[in-house]
């Protein structure tokens, strides 16, 4: 009854799980019904965006690659890429792109301002993404 369960067949995790493991991070929430539940199991789908940026004061500029900052062990992701002139029109992306053989993701963008996404499949396993590193040069100069 020390843990709280008069009855052990009461216990709502078997004593093997991480519920138990004293100190350990685990990321949980609390339903409306104030029942604690963890986060378990495959990984679901994922995407992650960037803030919009100017890469170039005052100019255009040619994103040729973006190389993602993702710790990840295992699975698919892509990165895709969305340019415009003016902020207020709508972001459309280019096609998502996988990496290749060293790690880049091509990509062909020339605008003012640029905002980037990056998707992770389901069941990929990945523990941080810090960001996108893109590979670009001022552009639009006569």
């Amino acid at each position: 009854e020390a843990l709280g369960f008069p009855i052990l067949d009461s216990v709502p995790y078997s004593f093997d799980s991480s519920v138990w493991l004293g100190g350990a991070l685990t990321l949980g929430a609390v339903d409306s019904a104030q029942k604690l539940a963890f986060f378990s199991g495959s990984s679901l789908a994922a995407s992650i965006g960037t803030s919009t940026a100017q890469l170039t004061e005052n100019r255009l500029s040619w994103v040729s690659s973006a190389r993602p900052l993702l710790q990840i062990t295992s699975g698919v992701f892509t990165i895709s890429i969305s340019g415009r002139n003016r902020l207020y029109d709508t972001p459309v992306y280019n096609a998502a792109v996988a990496p290749d053989s060293m790690g880049e993701c091509p990509q062909r963008s020339d605008a003012r301002y640029h905002v980037a996404k990056m998707d992770m499949a389901a069941g990929a396993s990945w523990t941080q993404a810090y960001g996108i590193d893109a590979t670009f040069s001022p552009s639009g100069e006569r």
